[in-house]
C-alpha cells in the first residue's frame, strides 16, 4: 500500500475539515501520510480544533495497519492519548468536544 496517497473516510457534524487550507471531501481527498497530517475542523460556531493522523505500516502478519491513535502530545485539546486496536478492516471513534478545554 502507498500510503503516500491515500483517502480518508471521515465523517463530521461541523461545518467544514480542511488540510493546509485546502477544503477535504471524505473518501475523495488524498493526503500523503507518510508523515503526520493535520486535519483542521471548523465548528458551526466557528471554533476550529486541529487533529494530527499519522498512519504507520507494519508488515509482521500480513496487516497494513493495526493500531490508530490520536496523541494528546499532537492534539493538546484531547484529554489524553485515543487508542484504537485494528481488528477488522474498519475503524471508527467519536471524540466529544469539550468548548473552554
Amino acid at each position: 500500500m502507498n500510503i503516500s496517497s491515500l483517502k480518508a473516510t471521515f465523517t463530521t457534524t461541523g461545518k467544514s475539515v480542511s488540510v493546509n487550507g485546502k477544503a477535504q471531501q471524505s473518501n475523495i481527498s488524498v493526503q500523503d501520510f507518510s508523515k503526520p497530517v493535520k486535519y483542521l475542523v471548523t465548528a458551526e460556531d466557528g471554533s476550529e480544533k486541529t487533529y494530527s493522523v499519522t498512519i504507520k505500516e507494519v508488515d509482521d502478519i500480513g496487516l497494513i495497519l493495526k493500531t490508530f491513535s490520536f496523541l494528546k502530545a499532537n492534539n493538546p485539546d484531547l484529554s489524553s492519548d485515543v487508542n484504537f486496536n485494528i481488528v477488522s478492516s474498519k475503524v471508527s471513534a467519536s471524540l466529544k468536544y469539550q468548548k473552554g478545554n
